[in-house]
């Protein structure tokens, strides 16, 4: 069974990650919808492909600070979460 755990300050708090990410992509989606686009074709590509860049790397960059483990204390760790969602095994 492998988990993952924080190396420093960013991935120990990595969990608010996503709804950071979700928040992000809304705002994306948001300034792709209301703001006026450059006017010429190469503008444009430098600008969707920054937009759609940045956060493909900073969420790279944020799963690099996870490491993955090994141990049995991850075992009973998730076999006890599922037993407590009543998960059954496939």
């Amino acid at each position: 069974m492998r988990t993952t755990s924080g190396t420093d300050f960013i991935g120990k708090y990595g969990k608010y990650g996503l709804p950071i990410l979700s928040v992000v992509l809304l705002i994306l989606n948001g300034v792709n919808t209301f703001v006026l686009y450059p006017t010429n074709a190469e503008n444009l590509a430098v600008t969707m492909l920054g937009v759609y860049l940045a956060p493909t790397i900073i969420t790279f960059w944020l799963d690099r600070k996870k490491s993955a483990e090994k141990s049995w204390k991850a075992l009973v760790k998730v076999l006890q979460d599922k037993q407590r969602l009543g998960v059954a095994d496939a």
